[in-house]
């Protein structure tokens, strides 16, 4: 009886806790709000508080764009009872002409509600590289093989490159997205891994493709969607990709003995055309192995500037910073571990632990971290470190931790400082310096003659740093 009304008191609990919930909120931003033509950017429409799903468009009509929907991620965050959750839907726009669009509000369903997104102004300006009836840097690649029932000059598969940016700093995380299609009445028996060339820059492992069926150009297409993320060594102008892969895939297999009639009613689509019919028992599709191409995209990169904060490690990108410090009493000489974590987007792989503003009077330990990504390449997430250090003198508070990154958006180093952390330290200090001196001599000596190493505390750390990769 008494775990029965324990339970209907935990659900009335948890249906209150739902019933107080925030309602649901849409934003829609644009990474960049002025572009010039074959210069991607992207559109992400960001739902909060919501707890049901949300039914989003997967294609925006605005004449003049290309807008195609990228993917989503999900960020869930409980407290007490109470679950909500944060989606993110990606779009990524590529002009087609120079002009000042305006991308249309768009109706979201989240459960019962409507909500709308406000209107966006994208301004696009001519591209020197720009040539009319261009399709930015998709290239049509396969030609269709002879004797298939698709004509030989016809290109039957395409492979593009999406990179938001023309401009970076080295070091910096840059997301892109590679798109390869292939005509839908072509099957594909066979495509590996594409993978990205180039000199000059690192690129993180490729996402899981996705599949989807597209209508580009009023031709109907299977698309691969891949992402992943670039990241530059050193100034210079670069060439991202191209993307070089081969494909093996079935055509249709047309009898020479069957030609279109000049007055067709079927325009070409009559079904009694087909293969199957004028050899119904002859191998019905050949498999080829076509090449796939894409046109590299130029990306310049540019050194950070000068004047780094000491605290400057490499982070480049969007943080925000949280600490706390555990236990809050100790005595003169014990651990105490401190709680950072770094949230945003940019480069985690570069990025090290924050330090404290003021190290006097205190012993500090290498610190731990780890990592938890909030997309598919590791371009936004959280990074948690673990500083164990130990009061040397009876202080009052912990210094505030300081962390410093460069924000390419802002083009300049910010530097992140928590709270003081109030502590009580309590106990004596050690005996006097020549009674201590001779004392440590005399350990020092036993633990050289036993083979014995000197003991500290660090094995109270039970999970080692991990080893941040750098650029050479």
């Amino acid at each position: 009886m008494f775990r029965r009304i324990l339970l209907l008191g935990f659900l009335t609990t948890a249906a209150c806790e739902i019933g107080l919930a925030d309602p649901p909120r849409i934003t829609a931003v644009l990474t960049s709000s002025e572009v010039v033509v074959g210069e991607t950017v992207q559109l992400e429409i960001q739902i909060d508080n919501t707890r049901a799903s949300a039914i989003t468009p997967r294609a925006i009509d605005v004449p003049g764009l290309q807008i195609h929907y990228t993917g989503e991620s999900t960020q869930m965050t409980m407290r007490n009872l109470s679950v909500s959750s944060s989606i993110t839907y990606s779009y990524t726009i590529l002009p087609e002409k120079s002009g000042t669009f305006k991308i249309p509000s768009q109706t979201i369903r989240v459960g019962k509600d409507n909500l709308q997104t406000p209107e966006l102004t994208l301004r696009v300006g001519d591209s020197p590289r720009a040539t009319a009836g261009g399709r930015g840097n998709r290239t049509p690649s396969g030609s269709a093989p002879a004797g298939s029932g698709q004509n030989a000059d016809e290109k039957i598969a395409f492979a593009e490159l999406l990179v938001p940016k023309k401009s970076a700093y080295v070091g910096e995380i840059i997301p892109v997205v590679l798109r390869i299609g292939f005509k839908s009445r072509t099957q594909l028996r066979e495509l590996a891994v594409p993978q990205i060339n180039g000199q000059g820059y690192t690129v993180q492992k490729l996402s899981e493709g996705e599949k989807n069926l597209e209508t580009i150009d009023g031709q109907s297409y299977v698309v691969f969607t891949y992402k992943t993320a670039i990241s530059a060594a050193r100034p210079g102008d670069f060439q991202i990709g191209p993307v070089e892969e081969k494909a093996n895939v079935l055509v249709a297999r047309r009898s020479p003995g069957v030609r279109r009639r000049p007055f067709d009613p079927f325009n070409g689509e009559d079904p009694f055309s087909d293969p199957f019919f004028s050899m119904p028992f002859a191998g019905l599709m050949e498999q080829h192995e076509i090449n796939i191409k894409s046109d590299p995209v130029p990306l310049e990169v540019k050194p950070l500037p000068a004047g780094a904060p000491a605290s400057f490690s490499g982070a480049i990108g969007s943080f925000t910073m949280t600490a706390e410090a555990n236990p809050k009493r100790v005595q003169l000489g014990d651990p105490i571990t401190i709680k950072a974590a770094i949230a945003g987007r940019g480069n985690f792989d570069r990025m090290n632990a924050p330090e404290l503003s003021d190290e006097r009077g205190w012993h500090k330990y290498p610190p731990s971290s780890n990592f938890k990504q909030d997309d598919d390449v590791g371009i936004s997430g959280t990074k948690s470190f673990e500083l164990v250090v130990s009061p040397n003198e009876k202080l009052a508070t912990i210094p505030p931790l300081v962390f410093s990154y460069f924000d390419p958006a802002k083009d300049r180093y910010i530097t992140l400082q928590s709270d003081a952390m109030p502590i009580t330290v309590e106990g004596n200090a050690q005996s006097a310096p020549s009674v201590a001196g001779a004392a440590t001599g005399a350990a020092a000596a036993s633990n050289l003659a036993g083979g014995q190493k000197p003991q500290d505390i660090l094995h109270q750390i039970s999970e080692p740093g991990n080893i941040v990769d750098t650029f050479a």
